[in-house]
């Protein structure tokens, strides 16, 4: 928490304002690079066990309005006495869209709020989705009943069977006591209470298989060809069943795309949302200094899918 709060405590630095909205689950948490200003935001929605500060890298590169929600019951900021389940997160996030007053919004949404950000597009009846942008998405039922008997079960001893599913080309490798201090944050995220208590809580009707076919916006998948975490059955299901759908391979990148493949990340959003690559921000020029983009390849392509 403290660590939580040391972070999120730096956002006013890079131009990001800490707001809250009133919602039916309660007061929401989020960051607003534009409060009260009614150009369409691009609301990136964080993953399991994290908050809204885990994509605030991402977030400046783009240029744009950009809102990044805590999602309840993860950072400590967002909080509630409900027991949140998918629907329920994707309800406070369609709430929050409505508090900014704008007809529509742009989504990006990592793992965990692929999946919200999926039920909010299969949902969506008012139109206020514009476009997806999903990366390493969750909430398809293919290998999800091993997967939360791993969460259920998860302490310090076992956690390394998840942790190498979740990230593989470690950034830190050969520096031993800075690889320890964030595979321990890797496990006080994943490892808490509330990431437990909302994996008790996700039944079958929560999975979004059935609502692929309701969306009506445009959607880009950008998925790591060695995730371990998700099964490339993940990637043919979105591809097959999503109307408005294409999407990419990032060669050699898992689960964990924000740490091993930044860049990547950022120039295919930077394109899909038809913002001009020839001239990059400063954060963006800086990582690609420190590490060239992996490859990528169309999933188009049938012999990676």
């Amino acid at each position: 928490m403290n660590g939580w709060k040391a972070l999120a405590g730096t956002m006013p630095f890079f131009g990001l304002e800490p707001r809250y909205a009133p919602t039916s689950m309660g007061r929401m948490h989020y960051f607003d690079s534009h409060p009260g200003s009614r150009k369409r935001p691009l609301v990136l929605i964080h993953g399991l066990g994290r908050d809204g500060t885990q994509l605030a890298p991402v977030a400046l590169t783009t240029g744009r309005r950009v809102v990044l929600p805590d999602l309840f019951g993860f950072s400590g900021q967002s909080l509630t006495d409900r027991a949140m389940r998918v629907g329920d997160h994707a309800q406070s996030v369609r709430e929050l869209m409505r508090e900014l007053r704008c007809d529509r919004a742009d989504l990006v949404g990592v793992s965990l709020g692929g999946w919200i950000a999926l039920r909010l597009a299969g949902e969506d009846t008012a139109g206020l989705v514009d476009s997806l942008f999903l990366v390493n998405p969750a909430g398809i039922n293919v290998g999800a009943e091993d997967l939360r008997e791993l969460f259920r079960n998860l302490d310090l001893e076992n956690f390394d069977k998840l942790y190498l599913r979740i990230v593989q080309g470690r950034p830190f490798t050969g520096v031993p006591v800075v690889s320890d201090v964030i595979r321990r944050g890797f496990f006080a995220s994943v490892g808490s209470d509330s990431v437990r208590d909302f994996i008790h809580t996700v039944q079958e009707s929560d999975f979004v298989d059935p609502l692929l076919a309701k969306i009506q916006c445009r959607t880009f998948l950008l998925c790591a060809t060695n995730d371990l975490l998700l099964t490339r059955e993940t990637a043919r299901t979105l591809l097959g069943g999503i109307p408005i759908v294409d999407g990419k391979w990032v060669e050699g990148a898992s689960h964990n795309m924000g740490y091993e493949a930044f860049a990547n990340l950022c120039l295919e959003l930077r394109h899909f949302l038809g913002i001009d690559n020839k001239s990059l921000p400063p954060l963006l020029r800086w990582a690609l200094r420190l590490r060239s983009p992996l490859r990528v390849t169309s999933m188009r392509d049938e012999a990676h899918v």
